[in-house]
């Protein structure tokens, strides 16, 4: 909500617009016998929009989850 917040100025009028943000962050902690062997973590982020105007599909991504991206896909 705090991405699509300001944008709605940017979607198509008379049509239908779809805003998506998703982040996934994964954590991993491995250990052999009580010992820290390997400790990482990763965060993968994007944003997508379909939009229909006169009848047609569009659709644009960006691996960036903020409100610049948004502002791109729109």
């Amino acid at each position: 909500e705090r991405i699509i917040s300001g944008l709605t100025h940017l979607m198509p009028d008379g049509g239908h617009a779809e805003l998506r943000c998703q982040e996934n962050l994964t954590r991993r902690v491995s250990m052999i016998n009580g010992s820290l062997t390997a400790n990482s973590a990763t965060n993968v982020s994007g944003v997508c929009a379909r939009a229909m105007q006169g009848g047609v599909w569009g659709h644009s991504s960006m691996a960036e989850c903020s409100v610049e991206a948004a502002r791109t896909v729109l």
